[in-house]
């Protein structure tokens, strides 16, 4: 028995889905047809590390697909248009192309052989790359992206296009990546901390955070402020009350900023149990 007719029959036994989750338990090989799916209500398919080269006819339904350990050389992004959601570390992928992938959320591509990366989307928020082949990332388009890990990809000397009031990058602590905010002057990054070469251009991403963190503020205290129901000593103490959210991990415990008494400028998170990275010094 192929791994086709292994999937078909899985499928058909029912025993694999739950819920709206499948779960394919043994590896397979080859190309998969993922027809038989659509006569299921599915939005997530989970298959087990196997020979898997490469999946085709997928339905629209799916939102999330997770394919680790397998051998795909590419993937069929342009049946992915409503896919939220991939996990593919520790395939064979070179080249990504996300043109067509306009809903994609979160990309975990680990331990390929990528080399390039193409046409990012404004859906795109999570983006991990380590261990790949990547020289140069241009992440034109890509301005919702809060989260992007390029670690060890020995050969990657410039990041263009990075909004950096929004994104985080995890690079190597003695990488020389450089990185090009919307072809501004380049700046070097390595995991907690930013190094700026130009002190006008830092002191400009610091308020320009500071202010957004800010305009959050206000909107939270204007929705308490505008409940008719509530009288304006009940809108003062929730206001007083309110629990405001981290610039950077959106968690609450908001974000601190002050200046130190050498006149530096510093910025943490205020999550104090679990505090994201940002730190700005």
């Amino acid at each position: 028995m192929d791994s086709q007719e292994k999937f078909e029959n899985m499928i058909s036994s029912g025993k694999t889905i739950r819920g709206k989750k499948c779960f394919i338990d043994i590896p397979l090989s080859g190309d998969i047809n993922l027809s038989p799916l659509k006569h299921h209500d599915i939005d997530e398919l989970h298959f087990m590390e196997g020979d898997i080269s490469w999946f085709y006819n997928v339905p629209r339904g799916i939102k999330k697909i997770v394919i680790n350990g397998n051998k795909l050389e590419n993937i069929p992004s342009l049946e992915l248009g409503n896919l939220v959601s991939l996990e593919a570390n520790n395939n064979r992928l070179s080249k990504i192309d996300l043109k067509e992938m306009t809903k994609i959320a979160s990309l975990y591509l680990n331990n390929n052989k990528i080399h390039d990366i193409l046409n990012f989307p404004s859906s795109l928020q999570i983006l991990n790359v380590d261990r790949n082949n990547l020289s140069e990332l241009d992440m034109h388009g890509g301005e919702s992206c809060t989260s992007v890990s390029c670690l060890d990809n020995p050969q990657l000397n410039k990041i263009y296009n990075a909004p950096v009031s929004k994104h985080y990058f995890e690079l190597n602590k003695d990488s020389h990546t450089q990185v090009m905010l919307h072809g501004g002057a380049p700046k070097r990054e390595a995991k907690e901390n930013v190094m700026y070469s130009d002190v006008k251009e830092a002191v400009n991403e610091y308020y320009a955070l500071k202010n957004r963190y800010t305009e959050d503020q206000k909107t939270v205290i204007n929705k308490i402020m505008n409940k008719k129901s509530m009288s304006r000593k009940d809108k003062v103490r929730e206001v007083r009350s309110a629990v405001f959210r981290c610039v950077n991990c959106k968690r609450e415990g908001g974000t601190k900023f002050w200046k130190d008494s050498n006149y530096n400028l510093k910025a943490i998170c205020g999550n104090v149990q679990n505090p994201c990275n940002l730190n700005i010094n």
